[in-house]
């Protein structure tokens, strides 16, 4: 008996060792402190052919000295650290798009009115894992935090995490949630044509009923969805 494998093209026969994804390496984004020091990279790569339903991963390369060889491993204080720090800082008085994911980040940052400079940032770790407050932080002392949520459950459940994160390091200026005007994320919005105060705002009302159902499905469910992979 065989089951069907549409990423793959071909029938898997049952009990036949399922093929590995070829990662193929896409882009690097580099995480610098706010002085520009680099702290470490995550690779992303796309998979050709993909098996997994995923399309994608990441890796860590992080150098413990300056000039020392690059390891494949998540450096220990990757998750204090925000996604061009270099480029936002400091950030008092200014507005800042924080975003699910790298590539929104680069994105919107080009999506200013007249070249006018986007402040936008990102947290590394994506919405299967979140963002901590250490990295919320880093945005104490902007006027305003525009959240950009991905237009799925768990975009939504992942701007719920950061409101939350954002209110635990006392952040006292204004928190605003947004999604794209087109396509899934703030990447599709730009791509689109759309520039960054072009973005739908959303209510924390529509926020915590999309949460509350990402948070109600079984967790192999909620990662499924949140991977792209075909259940």
């Amino acid at each position: 008996m065989s089951v069907p494998n549409e990423r793959a093209g071909r029938q898997v026969r049952r009990g036949e060792r399922k093929p590995k994804c070829v990662p193929c390496r896409e882009c690097d984004y580099v995480y610098r402190d706010m002085r520009g020091r680099e702290l470490f990279i995550k690779r992303r790569f796309r998979h050709d052919p993909c098996y997994c339903g995923r399309e994608k991963s990441f890796r860590y390369l992080w150098r413990r000295t300056e000039d020392g060889d690059y390891l494949w491993r998540k450096p220990p204080d990757a998750d204090w650290y925000l996604y061009r720090l270099d480029k936002i800082w400091p950030v008092k008085g200014q507005t800042v798009y924080w975003t699910e994911g790298e590539k929104d980040a680069d994105a919107l940052a080009t999506a200013g009115i007249s070249g006018l400079p986007v402040y936008a940032t990102s947290h590394h770790q994506g919405a299967a894992v979140g963002a901590t407050v250490e990295q919320a932080k880093w945005l104490l002392g902007a006027r305003t935090v525009v959240l950009v949520a991905d237009r799925d459950n768990a975009g939504a459940f992942d701007a719920e995490n950061r409101v939350m994160l954002l209110e635990e390091a006392r952040f006292d200026g204004l928190v605003e949630i947004a999604r794209a005007r087109e396509g899934k994320d703030a990447a599709d919005h730009v791509a689109a044509g759309y520039k960054a105060h072009e973005l739908v705002p959303v209510s924390m009302r529509d926020i915590i009923r999309a949460a509350k159902a990402y948070r109600g499905k079984a967790a192999s469910e909620r990662r499924a969805e949140y991977t792209g992979a075909k259940r």
